[in-house]
């Protein structure tokens, strides 16, 4: 007896999964979404600087989410069966939580970030420490000493020429306190794209800028320190990053559900196997014939 091939269920399209086309073409933009934004979190100056490993967070699922559409949407140039819908939908569920629960996780970091940079600097300013600071304690103190460095070093430029306004201009005449150039500092960069995205000036208190000033009038005007504004832009983009990070996660959710309904068992997964086949028939009609030849033979010998 032989089993009948495997026949596909009713209505199926062989050339291709419809089901699992559309889901993993919606899970690849989700996760193609949520990767593009994250990146821009990853290139953020403050971010990258003060806790860069916030971005990458969130950014590890959603490349992850964004795989698993690439490779449901090979899969679905031809009929998937049931039980690969069901694992593509465990998958992209257990990311969606996990990027989820990531966005949350980054909404609140940013927030404390924020907060230690505020707290740092008016420690600093009262008691003359940067434990208030935190985790990022070390990081506050290493910006602090290096911005009095280029400070320093500025006064020199303008002791030289006064008609310079901005620390970039200065060349050789900006050196602090080693007697090397202030560009040589390791935050020399970081320091000037700060300062020029914030129009602010001193790191701790309102002073005038080191970079961003182009005329004599602006070199005496103080401007809001940095640290304010590095305070609020933590907390917008954290606040930012977490948010699209728990709100892509809900259509891969969605998603996944999709999944798992269409690798539920139906009435049609079932098919009736043909047990018989020519070869049955001949063997047994040969029996019948060897039963009438063995009959007639005793017989004859009686």
């Amino acid at each position: 007896m032989a089993a009948s091939p495997y026949h596909y269920p009713p209505g199926a399209d062989v050339a291709g999964d419809d089901i699992v086309f559309r889901c993993s073409a919606f899970a690849l933009g989700c996760g193609a979404v949520g990767a593009a934004i994250d990146i821009f979190g990853c290139s953020n100056d403050v971010l990258s600087f003060f806790a860069p490993d916030l971005s990458y967070l969130l950014l590890a699922p959603a490349a992850l989410i964004a795989m698993l559409g690439v490779v449901g949407l090979c899969a679905s140039c031809r009929f998937s069966s049931k039980l690969f819908r069901a694992q593509l939908g465990i998958l992209l569920f257990i990311l969606a939580v996990v990027l989820a629960c990531m966005g949350v996780w980054v909404t609140i970091a940013s927030q404390d970030i924020a907060q230690w940079v505020s707290d740092g600097c008016e420690g600093h300013e009262t008691l003359g420490k940067w434990a208030p600071a935190g985790r990022i304690a070390s990081k506050m103190r290493l910006v602090y000493d290096q911005h009095e460095q280029l400070k320093r070093g500025f006064e020199r430029c303008r002791a030289l020429n006064p008609l310079v306004y901005d620390l970039s201009d200065c060349g050789i005449r900006a050196k602090i306190d080693d007697g090397s150039l202030a560009s040589s500092i390791a935050l020399y960069s970081w320091f000037r794209r700060v300062q020029l995205r914030f129009a602010c000036g001193g790191l701790c208190v309102d002073e005038v800028p080191l970079f961003g000033s182009t005329t004599m009038a602006e070199t005496p005007t103080p401007r809001t320190n940095c640290a304010s504004m590095i305070d609020a832009s933590t907390r917008t983009l954290g606040q930012m990053l977490g948010g699209v990070g728990a709100l892509l996660a809900l259509p891969v959710v969605g998603v996944s559900f999709a999944l798992f309904c269409a690798a539920r068992r139906s009435d049609d997964d079932f098919h009736e196997l043909d047990l018989s086949d020519n070869d049955d028939d001949t063997y047994g009609a040969s029996l019948r014939d060897r039963g009438a030849y063995s009959g007639a033979y005793d017989s004859e010998c009686e």
